[in-house]
């Protein structure tokens, strides 16, 4: 009860969260799609979940954000099934969760593809829930530089975007999210009809939809940034890659 306790299916490939009272699991979510659950005490985000197998083992990789107020050290606990048989309950360790902090990446799907459209998610969690939240920067270039490259950038507070110009010395817009609008540089558009927030738990999802030129061409590094609304900030993130097609 009142903890972060988590179950991983594998004939499913499935990932559940328990409730605060510990008395029910949530719905399952699929490993690598761009949902989170969450309870009181934690959120997970199935987007950058993994499992790897390596011989006789399985490892799973889950990542966590933790509200503030489950601050402090906490016991970790492992428990696997086979078909018939379990470990019983294993003590793992411990974790410290503070009373405070800086917001976070979690995840920002897809992490690789080629295509000339698609909408990206960018997933990131504040231990001060998604209220805490006030920007965050999406960027596709050649490299950490927002020159020439396509810089989106979200306000929570305006639930508005921005795209920089192409010498990424100033901002174009803004357009309200869920308006018609579009703002367009000459690597890329985006568009506010389609683009959509939402949130849990301590995480917030902002989902872009973008559009590349041409001439943009070329294998993109995808990069993300998220402020909180103490101006504490992540630092860029590395998110993964982009592929944009010729003419």
């Amino acid at each position: 009860a009142n903890g972060c306790w988590v179950l991983f299916n594998r004939a499913g490939n499935t990932l559940q969260l328990a409730n605060d009272a510990s008395t029910g699991f949530s719905a399952p979510v699929t490993m690598g799609t761009p949902s989170t659950l969450s309870n009181s005490q934690c959120t997970l985000s199935a987007a950058a979940a993994t499992v790897a197998v390596n011989g006789n083992n399985l490892t799973v990789s889950i990542p966590i954000s933790f509200a503030f107020g489950f601050a402090g050290v906490k016991a970790s606990f492992a428990l696997a099934y086979d078909s018939s048989l379990n470990s019983g309950w294993q003590n793992t360790g411990s974790w410290t969760v503070p009373a405070s902090g800086p917001p976070a990446i979690l995840s920002a799907t897809p992490a690789s593809g080629t295509g000339s459209y698609q909408t990206f998610a960018v997933t990131v969690a504040d231990g001060g829930g998604p209220a805490a939240i006030s920007v965050i920067s999406f960027l596709l270039s050649n490299g950490l530089n927002g020159a020439n490259a396509c810089w989106a950038i979200y306000s929570k507070a305006a639930n508005s975007l921005q795209l920089a110009n192409d010498a990424g010395t100033g901002l174009l817009g803004p357009i309200t999210i869920g308006s018609g609008s579009t703002l367009s540089n000459s690597q890329c558009t985006i568009y506010a009809a389609t683009a959509s927030v939402s949130s849990g738990g301590s995480t917030l999802t902002l989902n872009v939809p973008v559009s590349f030129t041409g001439t943009f061409a070329g294998t993109k590094s995808a990069f993300a940034l998220v402020y909180d609304t103490g101006n504490l900030n992540s630092g860029w993130i590395a998110t993964g890659t982009w592929t944009v097609p010729g003419p």
